[in-house]
């Protein structure tokens, strides 16, 4: 939707204020945060600033992984620690 395109620096701004810089792609594993309430409200109330953290696709699998990085993208199969990491 137009509206999810249009509010996605801020979603993105939230996301990093809460430490959630680390994704999965779809038919290989997904992550799952359970942030601080608190620390939720306050991201929120935050303005997106320049200087966003770079985000890591989470990859257990080094033929894919190996494909990511010659496209440019940033992996991780280190043990996650504020995440968890399903794999399928």
């Amino acid at each position: 939707r137009q509206a999810d395109r249009d509010d996605i620096a801020a979603k993105v701004a939230v996301c990093q204020a809460l430490g959630m810089t680390t994704s999965a792609l779809k038919g290989n594993g997904f992550t799952a945060y359970l942030p601080d309430m608190g620390a939720f409200r306050a991201g929120l109330e935050q303005i997106p600033e320049a200087g966003l953290a770079q985000w890591a696709l989470h990859v257990e699998d080094a033929a894919l992984v190996a494909s990511l990085q010659e496209h440019g993208l940033r992996t991780t199969s280190e043990p996650p620690v504020y995440y968890a990491f399903i794999s399928f």
